[in-house]
């Protein structure tokens, strides 16, 4: 059963050395993949050369981007990083990307807000039509080995990405119920374009070992949310205790999850070590057909997050007209 764990690049004033360990210690335990998520204004590590380093400790997990918002990137730099990642992680390298939803992040980058899906359109053109080359003149490294594409988002716009350059959907953050919902509009996408088989499908929510709902996990998450992330009303929020981690295990691997990665509220050590002893424990799940709900629940944006101590994300719905993301 496949479950991956993001590394604790999100905590703010986190040492990297603990990343680091994060990293090794993942390896060696039972997880498929660590990932990274990405954000550019916010006291976070930079996705790229975090995994980069985790990359350099790793032998065996995945090294994905959860995900990476590839517009905030001058194309050049990043056909650079990814060509310099799988050299250090040959065929182990998965890149989510999507254009995000902040738009601070787009304005510190200097980086229209209105042309982020138009630059990540043509960036993954590039990157998934780039010819190998022994030129050293040329941008390179060139990617070695296979480099796994996973699709951030289900509208129509990344539905388009997902059947011209992706091997799957990846989504971070949301409900089961509303997983199953992208991932089945995913599926249906991708057998009307002819594509063979099904798109590999990526599932992650929060998760904390602790069972109390005024605890720091909830006052880091509340931060972290502060410039924005999934309304209260479809977010996945905080799964809790062993139990709790268990069942959204469950139900993402019911709503269709090959894989679901857990993102933790802490960079302590122990919290791995815990996660990592409850997920040996697992016995494997079966992974459900996605399927789009009956009716999905009504529109609040004034819900509270699940597993927090009264969280609530505001205007993460707003923004421009889903055409040009």
């Amino acid at each position: 059963m496949d479950i991956g764990v993001v590394l604790p690049s999100g905590i703010p004033g986190v040492d990297g050395r603990v990343v680091v360990e994060w990293a090794r210690r993942a390896d060696a335990g039972p997880f498929s993949s660590v990932a990274v998520p990405d954000r550019l204004r916010y006291d976070n590590l930079d996705l790229m050369m975090t995994l980069a380093a985790a990359a350099a400790v790793t032998r065996r997990v995945r090294i994905m981007s959860n995900v990476l918002l590839t517009p905030l990137r001058p194309s050049p730099w990043l056909a650079k990083q990814v060509g310099t990642l799988t050299a250090l992680a040959p065929d182990r390298v998965t890149l989510g990307v999507g254009v995000g939803a902040r738009r601070q992040d787009y304005e510190t980058a200097g980086v229209p807000w209105q042309r982020r899906g138009a630059l990540l359109d043509e960036q993954l053109a590039a990157l998934t039509s780039r010819p190998a080359h022994d030129d050293e003149q040329l941008v390179g490294p060139a990617p070695r080995g296979a480099v796994e594409i996973l699709i951030g988002g289900a509208s129509q716009r990344a539905l388009d990405r997902l059947v011209a350059h992706g091997d799957g959907y990846v989504a971070g953050g949301i409900r089961p119920e509303f997983f199953s919902a992208e991932a089945a509009a995913s599926v249906a996408a991708w057998r009307r374009a002819g594509r063979s088989g099904r798109p590999r499908l990526v599932a992650g929510g929060w998760f904390s070992s602790s069972e109390d709902l005024d605890d720091d996990a909830s006052r880091w998450l509340a931060s972290y949310f502060r410039q924005g992330g999934p309304p209260g009303f479809v977010n996945s929020g905080i799964c809790r205790g062993t139990a709790g981690v268990t069942e959204q295990i469950r139900r993402f691997r019911a709503a269709g999850a090959d894989e679901v990665i857990l993102f933790p509220c802490t960079a302590d050590l122990a919290e791995l070590d815990w996660l990592a002893e409850l997920v040996s424990g697992l016995a494997d799940m079966p992974v459900g057909e996605p399927a789009f709900p009956a009716a999905g629940p009504p529109f609040d944006p004034h819900a509270v997050v699940p597993g927090t101590a009264g969280v609530r994300v505001y205007g993460a719905a707003e923004g421009p007209p889903a055409d040009s993301r």
